[in-house]
């Protein structure tokens, strides 16, 4: 689960090793040779990094507690903030458009897609329903969120739009579809 910086030089991952997975930071030492640094130093599971700044990685941990929760964590420091807190949360996915970051909450026992906004550090729950939704990616702009809308063993692809609140499946209910990512080269888009 790697992820890649603005400048394609650092990257951020998870490795497990000695018996937990923890960060670690790729980078180009003064040689322009690549080097390792390991961020995280807990026996708790550190995965799922995204970056939000260049300074700045959120990820999921069961560091302080027994569910998965978002944190962040600080490059230089290395010191580690709560994002959310109480229930089960995954899928940390930034947006630098509108400095938000998508995760998925355990809400009355299925996922929901929930937004943090990075500015105001407010919450909100985007998603209802039955169904569980995860793995979310933003679109370039900013706007439009697509995610796995999980029901009863299948899962299909979902595009959720921020401004009005709309929910649309893109992929029909007879597929199984799962892991969906936007591609990050952005292009006008008309509704």
């Amino acid at each position: 689960l790697p992820a890649f910086a603005d400048d394609n030089e650092n990257i951020v991952f998870c490795l497990s090793k000695d018996g937990s997975s923890q960060l670690y930071h790729s980078f180009l030492d003064k040689k322009r040779k690549r080097a390792f640094s390991r961020m995280t130093h807990n026996s708790s599971n550190n995965f799922s990094p995204c970056y939000i700044d260049d300074h700045t990685i959120a990820f999921v941990s069961d560091y302080k507690t027994r569910n998965h929760a978002i944190y962040q964590i600080a490059m230089k420091s290395l010191d580690i903030t709560p994002i959310t807190t109480g229930g089960y949360c995954a899928c940390p996915n930034y947006c630098k458009a509108n400095n938000k970051l998508l995760y998925s909450k355990m809400i009355n026992r299925c996922m929901q897609i929930c937004m943090y906004d990075c500015a105001t550090k407010t919450h909100e729950q985007l998603t209802t329903g039955l169904e569980s939704k995860e793995e979310g990616s933003w679109s370039p702009c900013g706007n439009f969120i697509i995610f796995a809308a999980r029901l009863h063993g299948k899962s299909r692809i979902a595009r959720y739009n921020v401004l009005t609140g709309r929910m649309q499946y893109l992929t029909p209910a007879s597929e199984n579809c799962t892991y969906p990512a936007w591609s990050p080269v952005y292009t006008e888009f008309v509704n």
